[in-house]
C-alpha cells in the first residue's frame, strides 16, 4: 500500500464497503421471520454472521495499521524535504535581499518575501510534485 491520493481514496473505499458489508450482514440479521428465514441457506448464512464479522474487522484493522506504519515511515522524509526546502528558500532570500538594499531588514516569511515571490514562488509546486509523484 503506497501513500498518496489515490491510496488514500482506495483505503477509504475499502472501510466503507466493509462498513456496507457489515450493515447488511446486520439487516439480515435482523429481518422478520418469513419462509425464507426456514431455509438451510438462511441458517447458515445466520451462524456465519459472528465470524464473518471477526474477519472483516480483522482484515480492516490489519489494513488501517499497515497504512498508517507507512505514513509514518514517510513522515521522515516528508520533514526532510520540508527542512530542505526552507532551506532553499532562505538563500533564495538571503541572496536576493544583498541585491536589493530595500529589502535587508526583511525576514523569510516577511510580506516582502511573500509579495516579491508572489508570480515566481514554485515551493507549492515542488512540494507536490515531490510528495505526489
Amino acid at each position: 500500500m503506497e501513500c498518496s491520493p489515490g491510496a488514500l481514496q482506495t483505503h477509504r473505499y475499502a472501510l466503507i464497503y466493509a462498513l456496507t458489508f457489515v450493515q447488511s450482514l446486520e439487516e439480515i440479521q435482523s429481518m422478520p421471520q418469513s419462509s425464507l428465514s426456514q431455509t438451510p441457506l438462511f441458517q447458515h448464512i445466520l451462524m456465519s454472521l459472528p465470524s464473518l464479522r471477526g474477519q472483516i474487522k480483522d482484515s480492516v484493522t490489519a489494513s488501517t495499521k499497515q497504512w498508517l506504519l507507512e505514513i509514518r515511515n514517510l513522515t521522515g522524509e516528508v520533514g526532510k524535504l520540508a527542512l530542505e526546502a526552507m532551506e532553499s528558500r532562505t538563500r533564495r532570500w538571503r541572496s536576493r535581499r544583498e541585491k536589493d538594499p530595500m529589502l535587508r531588514l526583511s525576514r523569510v516569511g516577511s510580506a516582502a518575501e511573500a509579495v516579491s515571490y508572489e508570480t515566481t514562488d514554485g515551493a507549492c509546486d515542488f512540494l507536490s510534485s515531490v510528495l505526489f509523484a
